[in-house]
């Protein structure tokens, strides 16, 4: 279960990694606009998972920017997640849906001597099916809630004050 969530943050982190360069009005929570659910700021679950179905078969990035929670999100992360979902641009998704987290799964880890956590406090994980006939997979997304948006949350630095003694 710890080598899932670290692909996943690891994924995530490379996510936001890929944003590097991207306005700085980019870094926050999604900005209003328009999808096929209404909204670029999706108010439940199920307009998250809309919404991202919609911008990965037609690779809208910039439908993405708005469905993930930048802030705190260091350039490494950014490039994870752009690659991770470029990987799936064109894939046809069999299905999508906001699970519940495992209990027992550990959200954070270190890397180079920095502890990583979600940007956003988790509140289930998006997963998406994808199926086709070279190949069927599933991936998933950390999610949470800002001020009533549904969000794809990612990691960012955790301040040495805010870490646990290691002692």
């Amino acid at each position: 279960m710890e080598r899932s969530l670290t692909a996943v943050l690891c994924l995530a982190a490379l996510v936001v990694a890929a944003c590097e360069g991207k306005p700085e009005g980019e870094r926050g929570a999604a900005s209003p606009g328009s999808t096929a659910s209404g909204s670029m700021s999706p108010r439940s679950a199920e307009e998250l998972a809309d919404a991202f179905v919609q911008a990965s078969e037609v690779g809208d990035t910039v439908l993405f920017s708005h469905l993930v929670y930048w802030e705190g999100v260091d350039s490494l992360h950014r490039d994870v997640f752009w690659r991770a979902v470029s990987d799936d641009f064109g894939r046809p998704v069999d299905s999508a849906w906001v699970g519940d987290l495992d209990p027992s799964e550990k959200l954070e880890y270190e890397l180079g001597g920095v502890v990583y956590r979600p940007s956003l406090r988790p509140k289930g994980r998006l997963h998406l099916h994808f199926g086709d006939t070279a190949m069927v997979y599933e991936t998933s997304y950390l999610v949470g809630v800002d001020n009533g948006r549904w969000l794809v949350t990612l990691v960012s630095p955790v301040e040495p004050t805010q870490r646990p003694d290691k002692n």
